[in-house]
C-alpha cells in the first residue's frame, strides 16, 4: 500500500559519540536512534532517510530527513514525543508534512558545511569538542587565496577519501570562505554535493598552506593533479558541522540554528 503521508524533520546532533548518521551493524548512529524512538511512538518501524551521510564525530545543525509513517501522525505530537525520548545529543527542531514525491537527499540543491579551527596557544575547554585546535600561527591571507581557487566546478579527486563510492568526483562549490573571530577560524563551504571527507581534506590542506608548508597556489595544482596522495591530511571530524541544506520547494519555518553567538561569547570570555 502506498504511503498516504510523508514527513520531514530538521535534526541537530552533537556527533562526538555517534558513528555518523548512516545505519551500521552493532554500532550507534543518529539514524538508528531516531528510528528506534520513532517506532516507540508510532508502534511500527519506519525507515528514516537522511540528506547527508555525515561521518563519525561530525556534528549537524541542519540535517534533513524524511519518512513515511504507516499511520496518520500529527507533526507537533511527533516533535514533542521524539525530543522527550531522544538522547541529549540529538534534537528535532521541526517536523513538517511534505509532498509524497519529496526526497531529503535527491531534492537538495545546495549544502553548507562549516569547519571550525581554534587557532591559539592552548585549547579552549568549552570548544575543544567542536573545534580543531591548531597551536601555530596561520597565514589567513594565504588560506583565503587558496580557498578561492576551489570555487566553481572542478574534479575534486585530490580531496576525496580512498573509500569514497561516488560515481563522479566532479562537484561545484558556490562558496569557499574563511572568517576570523579572535582565535576562532571558520571555513564555510557551500556546494551542490560533497565527496566523502572532502571538506576535511580541504581543511587539512589549508592548514598546511597557512603553516607555510606549501604555497597557496598548490590548490590549483592539486585540482589538476587529481591525486589524493599529494593533498594534505584529513582534518579531525570534530571541527566539522553540516549547517544548512537548501531545497527549492520545501522549507522549515524555524530553519537552522546557529552556534556562532555562543561561540563568540566563549571567545570573548577567553580573550578578556
Amino acid at each position: 500500500m502506498a504511503a498516504s503521508q510523508k514527513m520531514a524533520m530538521l535534526v541537530e546532533y552533537e556527533g562526538t559519540h555517534f558513528h555518523g548518521w548512516q545505519l551500521q551493524e552493532r554500532i550507534v548512529t543518529v539514524q538508528q536512534v531516531i528510528e528506534q524512538k520513532l517506532a516507540l511512538i508510532t508502534g511500527h518501524h519506519t525507515r528514516v532517510y537522511g540528506a547527508c551521510r555525515t561521518d563519525a564525530g561530525v556534528h549537524a545543525l541542519a540535517q534533513v530527513a524524511h519518512f513515511s509513517p504507516e499511520c496518520e501522525c500529527n507533526p507537533q505530537a511527533l516533535l514533542r514525543g521524539l525530543n522527550a525520548l531522544l538522547p541529549d545529543a540529538v534534537s528535532i527542531v521541526e517536523v513538517i508534512t511534505v509532498p509524497i514525491e519529496f526526497h531529503a537527499r535527491y531534492d537538495a540543491r545546495a549544502k553548507t558545511y562549516r569547519y571550525r579551527i581554534w587557532n591559539d596557544r592552548v585549547e579552549h575547554p568549552l570548544l575543544k569538542r567542536y573545534c580543531h585546535s591548531v597551536f601555530k600561527s596561520l597565514d589567513l591571507n594565504a588560506m583565503t587565496g587558496a580557498l578561492k581557487q576551489l570555487e566553481g566546478e572542478h574534479d575534486f579527486s585530490a580531496f576525496r577519501a580512498a573509500s569514497c563510492a561516488a560515481k563522479s568526483p566532479v562537484r561545484t562549490l558556490y562558496q569557499a570562505e574563511l572568517e576570523q573571530s579572535g582565535p576562532l577560524l571558520t571555513i564555510t563551504l557551500q556546494g551542490n554535493s560533497f565527496l566523502q571527507h572532502m571538506v576535511r581534506i580541504i581543511t587539512g590542506t589549508l592548514i598546511e598552506i597557512g603553516s607555510g608548508k606549501r604555497p597557496a597556489q598548490d590548490m590549483t595544482v592539486l585540482l589538476e593533479a587529481r591525486d589524493r596522495t599529494r593533498s594534505g591530511q584529513t582534518a579531525p571530524a570534530k571541527g566539522l558541522a553540516l549547517e544548512h541544506i537548501r531545497y527549492e520547494r520545501v522549507t522549515f519555518d524555524r530553519g537552522p540554528r546557529t552556534i556562532e553567538i555562543n561561540l563568540r561569547k566563549n571567545i570573548a570570555a577567553h580573550v578578556d
